[in-house]
């Protein structure tokens, strides 16, 4: 008899719950994904460009929005101008240290970061043709409390 478990559900019990969006570059702040209902631990956020992004500077980085509160960065900036199809975005949790990017490997989210009702936001300094697939994972801390995409 065999205890395999289907990717998803192995998933579900390490990483948490999953919630995937679609962002383009705005040139602005832009709402990637909504907390609703209370705090939530992120354990991972992650993109990928899906279309490649128009060339040029374009510093990007992410955004904790809390309703009550100003924002927050969850990362430094990272210059996304330029950046190919497959090109992989994460976060440290370390708010101090830029937007990882990668290619072939991208490391994992090491810091896990406490989320507070509101709104989680993608903000690059210049508006570009492209497309990015927003990815997180996280676990409920208050009853109730989930992210959806915006």
């Amino acid at each position: 008899m065999s205890d395999y478990l289907e990717g998803k559900a192995v998933r579900k019990v390490t990483q948490g719950l999953q919630v995937t969006t679609t962002a383009t570059i705005p040139g602005a702040t832009t709402d990637i994904f909504n907390v609703v209902g209370g705090r939530v631990i992120v354990k991972q956020i992650t993109g990928i460009v899906t279309t490649e992004i128009g060339a040029g500077a374009g510093n990007a980085r992410l955004l904790s929005d809390p309703t009550t509160l100003g924002a927050a960065n969850l990362c430094n900036n990272l210059d996304i101008g330029g950046d190919v199809v497959g090109t992989m975005y994460g976060i440290t949790g370390t708010v101090a240290t830029a937007m990882q990017t990668g290619e072939a490997v991208l490391l994992a989210q090491v810091t896990p970061q406490i989320i507070p009702e509101g709104a989680i936001q993608f903000l690059t300094t210049a508006a570009r043709d492209g497309e990015i697939q927003w990815e997180v994972q996280y676990t409920p801390i208050d009853d109730g409390a989930y992210i959806e995409a915006v």
